[in-house]
């Protein structure tokens, strides 16, 4: 079975976000902010990477099985979870780095 392009898209923002969530917090530089993955840091990596597979994972192979159907359909809201993803990440960013900036200016 091949996946959608979107599919893909979407698994590697998520292995990215993983992975620079989990940067930033060893290196204290952020705090988990989603209440439950927060709680699956609190009881290990192993846990946290486990949540966010099976969160990311999960939707997205269902997403897959409906596409075989709907394919236009799913590669809308597959396109449409992109944009949000990215989205909310570059207005992350750019609120930590006015905070970051503020509190530089302070120091």
């Amino acid at each position: 079975m091949k996946l959608m392009r979107e599919t893909c898209v979407l698994v590697t923002i998520c292995l990215l976000d993983l992975l620079i969530t989990l940067w930033l917090i060893a290196r204290g530089h952020a705090v988990e902010a989603n209440p439950l993955m927060q709680a699956a840091l609190g009881m290990g990596i192993t846990w946290f990477v486990g949540v966010k597979l099976l969160y990311t994972l999960g939707p997205l192979t269902a997403l897959e099985i409906v596409g075989r159907r709907h394919t236009l359909l799913v590669r809308r809201y597959l396109r449409l979870g992109i944009g949000l993803y990215l989205g909310i990440h570059i207005a992350s960013l750019g609120a930590a780095l006015i905070a970051f900036c503020i509190t530089q200016a302070r120091a």
